[in-house]
Protein backbone atom coordinates (compact mmCIF):
# COMPACT_ATOMS: atom_id res chain seq x y z
CA UNK A 1 0.00 0.00 0.00
CA UNK A 2 2.80 2.13 0.81
CA UNK A 3 4.48 1.92 -2.65
CA UNK A 4 1.28 2.50 -4.47
CA UNK A 5 0.08 5.74 -2.21
CA UNK A 6 4.15 7.08 -3.31
CA UNK A 7 3.95 6.05 -6.39
CA UNK A 8 0.56 7.90 -6.81
CA UNK A 9 2.37 11.00 -5.19
CA UNK A 10 5.13 11.06 -7.63
CA UNK A 11 2.86 10.50 -10.47
CA UNK A 12 0.40 13.25 -9.48
CA UNK A 13 3.37 15.30 -8.79
CA UNK A 14 4.59 14.96 -12.38
CA UNK A 15 1.32 15.27 -13.76
CA UNK A 16 0.52 18.35 -12.20
CA UNK A 17 4.32 20.00 -13.59
CA UNK A 18 3.45 19.34 -17.01
CA UNK A 19 0.95 20.57 -19.53
CA UNK A 20 -0.11 20.78 -23.01
CA UNK A 21 1.76 22.24 -25.77
CA UNK A 22 -0.94 25.00 -26.26
CA UNK A 23 -1.24 25.72 -22.82
CA UNK A 24 2.39 26.26 -22.25
CA UNK A 25 2.58 29.46 -25.69
CA UNK A 26 -0.62 30.60 -23.74
CA UNK A 27 1.15 29.80 -20.07
CA UNK A 28 -2.26 29.56 -18.29
CA UNK A 29 -3.66 25.97 -18.61
CA UNK A 30 -2.47 22.61 -17.09
CA UNK A 31 -5.07 20.41 -17.68
CA UNK A 32 -4.38 18.25 -14.47
CA UNK A 33 -4.85 21.83 -12.21
CA UNK A 34 -7.12 23.52 -14.04
CA UNK A 35 -9.62 21.13 -15.98
CA UNK A 36 -12.20 18.21 -15.11
CA UNK A 37 -13.76 17.30 -11.63
CA UNK A 38 -10.56 18.47 -9.38
CA UNK A 39 -10.47 22.31 -11.04
CA UNK A 40 -14.19 22.37 -9.90
CA UNK A 41 -13.86 21.53 -6.71
CA UNK A 42 -10.31 22.90 -5.51
CA UNK A 43 -10.60 25.82 -7.73
CA UNK A 44 -7.64 27.56 -5.86
CA UNK A 45 -5.53 24.37 -4.87
CA UNK A 46 -3.61 22.97 -8.31
CA UNK A 47 -2.32 20.06 -6.39
CA UNK A 48 -5.25 19.12 -4.80
CA UNK A 49 -7.54 19.47 -8.13
CA UNK A 50 -4.69 16.98 -10.16
CA UNK A 51 -5.10 14.39 -7.09
CA UNK A 52 -8.80 14.53 -7.28
CA UNK A 53 -8.81 14.07 -11.20
CA UNK A 54 -5.92 11.47 -10.90
CA UNK A 55 -8.03 9.50 -8.71
CA UNK A 56 -11.31 10.41 -9.96
CA UNK A 57 -10.54 8.77 -13.80
CA UNK A 58 -6.62 8.99 -13.67
CA UNK A 59 -6.93 12.77 -15.36
CA UNK A 60 -8.56 11.18 -18.80
CA UNK A 61 -11.77 14.23 -18.72
CA UNK A 62 -9.24 16.77 -17.77
CA UNK A 63 -6.91 16.24 -20.52
CA UNK A 64 -9.23 15.63 -22.80
CA UNK A 65 -11.61 18.24 -21.55
CA UNK A 66 -7.99 20.51 -22.11
CA UNK A 67 -7.35 19.17 -25.56
CA UNK A 68 -10.54 19.43 -26.97
CA UNK A 69 -12.18 21.94 -25.88
CA UNK A 70 -9.94 24.38 -23.68
CA UNK A 71 -12.24 27.29 -23.46
CA UNK A 72 -13.88 24.79 -20.86
CA UNK A 73 -11.21 24.94 -18.70
CA UNK A 74 -11.83 27.87 -15.62
CA UNK A 75 -15.57 28.94 -17.06
CA UNK A 76 -18.94 28.49 -15.67
CA UNK A 77 -18.85 24.72 -14.56
CA UNK A 78 -15.83 25.71 -12.83
CA UNK A 79 -17.06 29.22 -10.94
CA UNK A 80 -19.91 27.30 -9.75
CA UNK A 81 -17.75 24.66 -8.16
CA UNK A 82 -15.99 27.21 -6.59
CA UNK A 83 -19.30 28.55 -5.40
CA UNK A 84 -20.01 25.34 -3.81
CA UNK A 85 -16.84 25.15 -2.40
CA UNK A 86 -16.80 28.32 -1.17
CA UNK A 87 -20.19 28.46 0.43
CA UNK A 88 -20.71 25.52 1.11
CA UNK A 89 -21.54 25.35 4.93
CA UNK A 90 -24.34 27.64 3.95
CA UNK A 91 -25.68 25.60 1.38
CA UNK A 92 -25.84 22.64 3.69
CA UNK A 93 -27.98 24.48 6.09
CA UNK A 94 -30.12 25.63 3.51
CA UNK A 95 -30.70 22.64 2.36
CA UNK A 96 -31.85 21.23 5.36
CA UNK A 97 -34.26 24.10 5.77
CA UNK A 98 -35.65 23.25 2.09
CA UNK A 99 -34.74 26.71 0.74
CA UNK A 100 -32.21 29.43 0.41
CA UNK A 101 -30.28 32.26 -1.49
CA UNK A 102 -27.26 30.45 -1.52
CA UNK A 103 -28.64 27.39 -2.86
CA UNK A 104 -31.14 28.85 -5.62
CA UNK A 105 -27.65 30.34 -6.79
CA UNK A 106 -26.10 27.27 -7.13
CA UNK A 107 -28.81 25.52 -9.08
CA UNK A 108 -29.16 29.01 -10.75
CA UNK A 109 -25.30 28.08 -11.92
CA UNK A 110 -25.72 24.76 -12.80
CA UNK A 111 -28.47 25.84 -15.22
CA UNK A 112 -31.62 24.61 -13.41
CA UNK A 113 -34.91 27.41 -14.56
CA UNK A 114 -35.97 28.93 -11.09
CA UNK A 115 -39.36 27.19 -11.83
CA UNK A 116 -37.88 23.77 -10.92
CA UNK A 117 -35.65 24.45 -8.44
CA UNK A 118 -38.45 23.44 -5.39
CA UNK A 119 -39.12 20.26 -7.11
CA UNK A 120 -35.03 19.98 -7.68
CA UNK A 121 -34.00 20.87 -3.68
CA UNK A 122 -36.53 17.99 -2.38
CA UNK A 123 -34.74 15.41 -4.41
CA UNK A 124 -31.30 16.56 -3.44
CA UNK A 125 -32.85 16.66 0.33
CA UNK A 126 -34.35 12.92 -0.08
CA UNK A 127 -31.50 11.61 -1.86
CA UNK A 128 -28.04 13.62 -0.73
CA UNK A 129 -26.22 11.83 2.01
CA UNK A 130 -24.31 14.22 3.96
CA UNK A 131 -21.21 12.41 5.74
CA UNK A 132 -20.03 14.43 8.80
CA UNK A 133 -16.55 13.26 8.75
CA UNK A 134 -16.10 14.12 4.99
CA UNK A 135 -13.87 17.71 4.80
CA UNK A 136 -16.36 20.33 3.38
CA UNK A 137 -14.11 20.02 -0.21
CA UNK A 138 -15.60 16.26 -0.21
CA UNK A 139 -18.90 16.91 0.75
CA UNK A 140 -18.80 20.23 -2.34
CA UNK A 141 -17.50 17.91 -4.96
CA UNK A 142 -20.48 14.78 -3.88
CA UNK A 143 -23.07 17.98 -3.72
CA UNK A 144 -21.85 19.48 -6.84
CA UNK A 145 -22.03 15.30 -8.50
CA UNK A 146 -25.01 14.74 -7.13
CA UNK A 147 -26.98 17.97 -8.71
CA UNK A 148 -25.00 17.66 -11.98
CA UNK A 149 -26.74 13.96 -12.26
CA UNK A 150 -30.03 14.79 -11.24
CA UNK A 151 -30.09 18.12 -13.98
CA UNK A 152 -28.79 15.39 -16.39
CA UNK A 153 -31.79 12.85 -15.62
CA UNK A 154 -33.89 15.58 -16.54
Amino acid sequence: MKAFTLSSAVLVATLASVSSPHAEAAGTINPWQHCGIGAVVFPNHGIAAAVSNITWDLGTTAVISATLSEETCGTELFRTGQFINENYEQIETELAIGEGKHLNTMLSMMGSDEKDHAQLIEQVRQNHVITAHKLNHEKAEALFLHVQGLLLQS
